[in-house]
């Protein structure tokens, strides 16, 4: 569906996936997939924030969740945005 530019079908198809299958990492990782491909940058940061504050809350025990953060960054930088955020811990 992605190839031939049906995002909106593939959006819904892929949201109720996440649905059934809320523990898979791949799935949750490819509604943001969708939307950077779909030139919908702003909610694709949001879709991959979402996995990776999932993920760091351990909702994704057998996934590599990280790769949100490199999905985030990569849409961020094609939105040229820039995200300074310090952390009190570091």
């Amino acid at each position: 569906m992605r190839r031939e530019g049906r995002f909106d079908e593939a959006l819904n198809l892929v949201r109720g996936l996440t649905q059934q299958f809320p523990q898979n990492v791949i799935v949750g990782l490819e509604e943001g997939d969708l939307l950077r491909a779909a030139h919908r940058d702003k909610e694709a940061v949001a879709a991959y924030r979402k996995v990776w504050d999932s993920g760091h809350a351990g909702h994704f025990p057998f996934g590599n969740y990280e790769l949100s953060s490199v999905n985030m960054g990569d849409t961020q930088r094609a939105l040229k945005e820039t995200l300074v955020r310090w952390s009190a811990t570091a």
